[in-house]
């Protein structure tokens, strides 16, 4: 694992960090929501091209499909299944244990077992 690399709770802690500032702006009354604008996509906008690599973008992609729960609208979540998958294609679901800490690639298995993209082999 490369020690420069996000952690997936460390990118998960910053993306749900972003999304509730967002949040406080929003209740302090300074300005209100417009019609299709979230916090999870105020903080996917902050993230949005941060990383280089394949997994820490696979990883941002887990983090808003799960923190969505199925809230988004189909064609959003359509897209950001199909960017998780071509992702997870290129990552390899066996590679990523190699490339996270134990505790994030069994984090980011179970996470992507949610979302349906990943079905481990039985042996």
């Amino acid at each position: 694992m490369e020690s420069n690399r996000y952690r997936y709770a460390q990118l998960r802690d910053e993306f749900l960090g972003l999304a509730y500032e967002y949040c406080r702006v929003k209740a302090m009354g300074t300005r209100g929501w417009i019609e299709g604008e979230t916090s999870a996509g105020f903080a996917r906008d902050q993230l949005d091209g941060v990383f280089d690599s394949d997994i820490e973008n696979l990883m941002l992609e887990v983090v808003c499909l799960i923190s969505a729960a199925g809230r988004e609208p189909p064609k959003i979540r359509e897209l950001q299944l199909s960017r998780a998958a071509q992702l997870l294609d290129r990552v390899g679901g066996n590679g990523i244990h190699q490339l996270l800490d134990a505790d994030g690639a069994s984090e980011l298995l179970c996470d992507l077992k949610i979302l349906g993209l990943w079905r481990p082999k039985s042996s």
